[in-house]
């Protein structure tokens, strides 16, 4: 990863502070984890974040935009697998709060 001047980025270490989130308009999403350096889930380009959270040091939940309205999906970073929990519609914003830690 190339640092610059990042503008809206946002990093969320996991509750065992071995790996980080990392999530924005002007980068990638990734999890990068902190002893190896190397990424250890790569979100699509066309995915947008709007929240995430750890749910356990090897899940994460995060929030992204769908067709209409949001989408809730569990990441689980051993597996590399990504399932949908939930999918949320209705004007406004939503809130989203994780076990583990926020973002």
């Amino acid at each position: 990863m190339e640092p610059g001047e990042f503008i809206d980025v946002e990093g969320c270490l996991s509750p065992d502070g071995s790996s980080i989130a990392l999530f924005g308009s002007e980068i990638l999403d990734v999890v990068v984890s902190l002893t190896s350096g190397d990424v250890v889930h790569e979100f699509g380009p066309d995915v947008q974040i709007d929240a995430i959270g750890w749910v356990s040091s090897e899940q994460l939940v995060i929030q992204l935009a769908a067709e209409e309205g949001r989408l809730l999906q569990v990441i689980d970073l051993p597996s590399g697998t990504e399932s949908d929990i939930a999918s949320l519609s209705g004007l406004g914003s939503w809130w989203m709060t994780a076990s583990g830690s926020n973002c």
